[in-house]
């Protein structure tokens, strides 16, 4: 009960963290993977060859929050965030077996990392791919 807890204390320091951080959605990639995800949603989307139009990793799951949220901006980041609490628990999950501090110290210095909390609040592919190869 108190490993469930504990990471439940830190997983929701990382959400209001990430939160504090959020700074609403800039006009250059951001911008593109959220039109690109709307248009999905609205079934406008065409496939070119433009190296952003294409990233489906971050568009399907953006597109899906968009159509079960609407278009709001935190639910634009939203694929972000849960990227990075798939990298915390999934990284508590590996290490717990190292011993009894090492997983809490790993994800309580990740959860409080300044880079990856503007990344978990940003419309960007960086953390998606951060946490699906880490965990590989």
């Amino acid at each position: 009960m108190r490993r469930i807890a504990g990471i439940s204390a830190i997983l929701v320091l990382a959400i209001a963290l990430s939160f504090f951080n959020h700074r609403g959605i800039a006009p250059s990639d951001e911008y593109l993977y959220s039109f690109h995800a709307w248009q999905i949603t609205t079934g406008d989307f065409e496939l070119s060859p433009s190296a952003f139009h294409n990233r489906f990793g971050q568009l399907l799951p953006m597109a899906f929050f968009i159509w079960l949220f609407g278009g709001h901006p935190y639910v634009l980041t939203l694929w972000s965030l849960l990227s990075f609490l798939l990298l915390l628990v999934g990284l508590w999950v590996l290490l717990r077996k190292k011993g009894s501090w090492l997983p809490w110290a790993a994800i309580g210095l990740i959860a409080l990392n300044p880079s990856l909390l503007r990344l978990a609040a940003d419309v960007s592919h960086d953390l998606v791919a951060t946490a699906f190869s880490t965990l590989a």
